[in-house]
């Protein structure tokens, strides 16, 4: 109205570096709009984390997986890690339909998969805990590091850290645990 601009910003939890989605749709949000905008530099306003429990985890999620890639852009900066994908979503498991009944686990060539139950942690479950996303988020470095690959784990599930395990299974898993 009036020839005049009305300029507001998406903000999204996608990069080069990492996305994080509800299973379908990547998390974002918009700056409130700035009416009657003249040409020129002009100040937008401000957008912050969403106070709702079933956004805000997500942008938790999203800062540690930019938080892993720049880790490793900073040790190796030859190495440029692709764009990992996360699925999060408050209240869900982190089977999001693709595995039945699976807990968090990365899917090699594809998305880390993060429960969402708050039983499991306070405020969105695994996405409240940074060592979980970025273990799973090392799985991804391996998969990438070893083209495409994930080497043998026989006997590898259910695994835990206090049992002993092949030598597949411990070398996977101990990375993944060393990389957080």
């Amino acid at each position: 109205e009036g020839g005049t601009q009305d300029i507001y910003v998406q903000i999204v939890a996608d990069s080069g570096a990492a996305e994080v989605n509800d299973g379908s749709s990547t998390y974002g949000g918009f700056t409130n709009p700035s009416n009657n905008v003249p040409d020129g530099t002009h100040d937008i306003g401000s957008w912050s984390t969403p106070t709702s429990d079933s956004q805000r985890p997500a942008w938790w999620v999203y800062t540690n997986l930019l938080d892993g890639w720049n880790y490793l852009a900073n040790a190796n900066p030859s190495y440029v890690m692709p764009q990992q994908k996360a699925s999060w979503k408050l209240n869900h498991d982190a089977a999001f339909g693709f595995l039945d009944g699976a807990g968090t686990h990365y899917h090699p060539g594809g998305d880390i998969h993060l429960d969402g139950r708050t039983g499991l942690g306070p405020g969105g479950g695994h996405a409240n805990a940074p060592d979980v996303i970025l273990h799973e988020y090392g799985h991804a470095v391996m998969y990438r590091v070893y083209s495409n690959y994930i080497p043998p784990a026989p006997s590898c599930s259910p695994h835990w850290i206090t049992d002993q395990s092949s030598t597949g299974c411990a070398w996977i898993e101990g990375w993944a645990n060393y990389f957080p």
